[in-house]
């Protein structure tokens, strides 16, 4: 479900939540604070349910780059990540599309287990996260929604499909998937190529 920092940007619209970050830092504070408590919540709701992990889906990226600095991502996103991680009898996932490369080592020290997205287009190179992160992270994501499912070359599927589980399968740690959300552009044949064929390809020998 949506966290923290994108719940708060979404509710205030973008140009306000980054004049806030510069005239009013303690009310954007209040309100992460505030869906800190209701996505804590609601995430034990899931459990309860029989959730056995929780993605948390805090969108922060750009292409090429975050909407923070590290360091506003470190007062604003860390504190509250971690609370949520304390808070949850599961692992936490964060789900972020766009270039979110420089959050992972604070994410990671939150306690953050996972990371979804990983988008490919948007600058976040799969094989360099693996390299840096995978050992403290699960990776989820790669596959290129925008571009490739959008179209009806299934061998350009099953080629993208190959690259993501070259660069992210190696040591484990990897679920092969769309690196953001499968919208309506996404083409079913497509996206059951994928499928079908990362179950094939994607077998540890």
């Amino acid at each position: 479900h949506a966290g923290p920092l994108g719940l708060t940007i979404e509710s205030f619209g973008f140009i306000p939540f980054c004049y806030n970050l510069m005239d009013n830092r303690a009310l954007l504070q209040e309100s992460i604070e505030l869906k800190t408590e209701w996505f804590i919540e609601t995430a034990k709701y899931a459990i309860d349910l029989g959730a056995d992990f929780v993605i948390m889906g805090d969108d922060l990226g750009f292409k090429n780059h975050g909407y923070l600095s590290p360091n506003d991502f470190r007062e604003l996103g860390l504190p509250y990540y971690r609370r949520i991680v304390d808070a949850i009898p599961v692992p936490v996932f964060w789900h972020s599309e766009g270039y979110v490369r420089d959050y992972l080592p604070l994410a990671i020290e939150a306690g953050i287990r996972g990371i979804h997205g990983i988008e490919g287009t948007a600058g976040m190179n799969m094989g360099e996260i693996k390299r840096e992160f995978g050992k403290d992270l699960v990776l989820m994501g790669n596959v290129d929604g925008n571009q490739v499912l959008c179209q009806p070359d299934l061998e350009r599927v099953r080629r993208e499909v190959d690259r993501s589980l070259k660069e992210g399968m190696e040591g484990g740690g990897y679920f092969l998937s769309v690196a953001g959300s499968v919208h309506e552009a996404v083409l079913t044949e497509a996206l059951i190529e994928m499928c079908r064929y990362s179950q094939e390809a994607g077998r540890y020998r």
